[in-house]
């Protein structure tokens, strides 16, 4: 028996068995618990493609633990399509399954039996079924409930980590996702692959291909990686940037050079000019200053770090700290031309 999470074209994400010629054991794939009500009537429903079903019928039921069979149905072989079935709950029973069998089947070899989108719903009507990954509206959807998720890596394909706002992203009946990266480095290639999961039975597809991306930017930017929508343009007119090597050197007698041990050259230290032409941009950037988050900084060279401002000492009218900003004003009251320079150190993303 093989569990997968495969996508075709009506039904989304499913349970597959995997056809042999031969008959299938008496199997059953079941979902999670569902509480329910004794008296309640019920209705459920999947869809079942057993388009290569050549012998049998493979059935969807209702289980109560530890697997006893309360109702079935089942689809006909070289059919494909919604199954469903009303059933009333029986006294003492407040919890059930949804479970899915190939029911000895014979599946044609290399072919796939399909169960997709289960759904156990109140009352003696489904909602109406629309191809699509999310077939859920008013019910306990559980195994074709499906979300995608986005692994990102920097270093090409070194290391690779889940792509910010790129995991546990539902997948909607047009089976297209778009989800932003705000944290590429401009220039610089970054590699994605891409899965889908289906939590409630706890598989998820294999990775999709690899691909690779190159972003570019013409004005610098400041991006708030906890909340993109802040992110604002800069004009910066000066980049003023240090790196700090910590190391120490120890001379030995009789050797005229000394020994210097060193540690990895650390993040960098720097500050930018920006200068803002209008109320609109001065504002934006004392806003995105004033709320001390770390920003992703990005520039049209391909710089990219994140950065927290303010690492230099700051004057007696500030208290001891960091001086975060020195601005000055030029033009006129109605065309206010003001240079801020700003002042960063490199930090780890938040």
């Amino acid at each position: 028996m093989s569990f997968s999470v495969v996508p075709f074209s009506q039904g989304g994400n499913a349970i597959t068995w995997s056809g042999t010629g031969s008959a299938f054991n008496a199997e059953l794939a079941s979902s999670q618990l569902i509480p329910v009500s004794p008296g309640t009537i019920y209705t459920f429903g999947a869809y079942v493609d057993a388009t290569w079903v050549t012998a049998g019928a493979p059935t969807i039921g209702v289980y109560s633990p530890p697997g006893t069979a309360l109702q079935t149905v089942a689809q006909t072989a070289g059919s494909k399509g919604v199954v469903s079935y009303t059933w009333t709950c029986p006294a003492g029973i407040t919890e059930i399954a949804l479970g899915f069998s190939p029911a000895a089947c014979t599946v044609a070899s290399g072919e796939e039996l399909i169960f997709a989108q289960p759904i156990e719903v109140p009352g003696s009507t489904l909602p109406a079924y629309s191809p699509g990954l999310n077939w859920s509206a008013g019910g306990s959807a559980f195994a074709g409930q499906t979300v995608a998720a986005v692994m990102a890596s920097r270093d090409l394909g070194v290391t690779w980590q889940v792509l910010r706002y790129g995991n546990g992203v539902p997948i909607p009946g047009s089976q297209q996702v778009v989800i932003p990266d705000y944290e590429s480095s401009p220039g610089k290639q970054s590699l994605y692959y891409g899965l889908t999961q289906c939590p409630n039975l706890g598989v998820e597809s294999s990775p999709s291909a690899q691909v690779n991306a190159t972003t570019s930017a013409t004005s610098w930017w400041a991006i708030n990686p906890l909340d993109p929508s802040a992110a604002i343009s800069l004009t910066v007119t000066g980049h003023t940037s240090a790196q700090i090597e910590q190391s120490s050197a120890h001379t030995s007698i009789g050797i005229g050079l000394p020994q210097v041990i060193a540690s990895a050259i650390g993040g960098s230290d720097g500050s930018i000019e920006v200068t803002t032409t209008t109320q609109t941009q001065y504002q934006a950037l004392q806003e995105m200053l004033a709320s001390q988050q770390i920003q992703w900084l990005i520039s049209p060279l391909g710089d990219g770090l994140y950065i927290r401002i303010g690492p230099q000492p700051g004057g007696m009218s500030s208290g001891m700290g960091n001086q975060t900003r020195q601005s000055t004003v030029s033009g006129t009251a109605a065309s206010p031309v003001v240079v801020t320079t700003v002042t960063y150190n490199q930090v780890a993303a938040p």
